[in-house]
């Protein structure tokens, strides 16, 4: 989302006034993803459907997107790869004692990234992150082997 916001969003923001713009994932509520596990707010499938119900009523977006929400396991069933979330501790132990069975983390921005870093001055431990089995060629996600390594380098 990072790359989203320096291509999209600061541009629309220039023309606009800033309080007219704002980056945000949408998710369906099912996902039960925070902002602080994502480093953006969420604003969820269902929250927009109902807002734009009670001030538009019912229309052909709020319909799709209604169908969406009962549809939504269907939908991803067939290429939903399973991932856990964990603190930063959480990971770094499993990885040492050899028990974690997921070998790629997601942070947005990824390793290079700027929110990584700042958790690594200090927030590491308590911070969530998501894992996964399978590399995703997103570059937000990365090896959690690079990531202790990272960690042990700077201890």
């Amino acid at each position: 989302m990072d790359r989203q916001k320096e291509q999209v969003i600061d541009p629309v923001r220039e023309a606009l006034k800033p309080s007219h713009v704002a980056h945000v994932a949408l998710l369906p509520a099912s996902l039960n993803i925070s902002k602080e596990a994502l480093g953006y707010p969420v604003l969820t499938w269902e929250t927009l459907k109902e807002s734009k119900e009670k001030q538009f009523g019912v229309s052909h977006f709020t319909s799709v997107l209604g169908s969406a929400l009962v549809d939504w396991g269907s939908y991803v069933a067939s290429w939903q790869t399973p991932f856990d979330q964990r603190s930063g501790q959480e990971i770094f132990d499993g990885w040492k004692s050899g028990t974690l069975e997921f070998p790629y983390m997601g942070r947005a921005g990824g390793f290079e990234g700027k929110q990584l870093a700042e958790d690594l001055t200090g927030s590491w431990k308590q911070q969530m992150y998501r894992l996964r089995n399978e590399e995703t060629g997103s570059s937000n996600w990365f090896k959690v082997e690079a990531f202790v390594e990272r960690l042990e380098a700077q201890a």
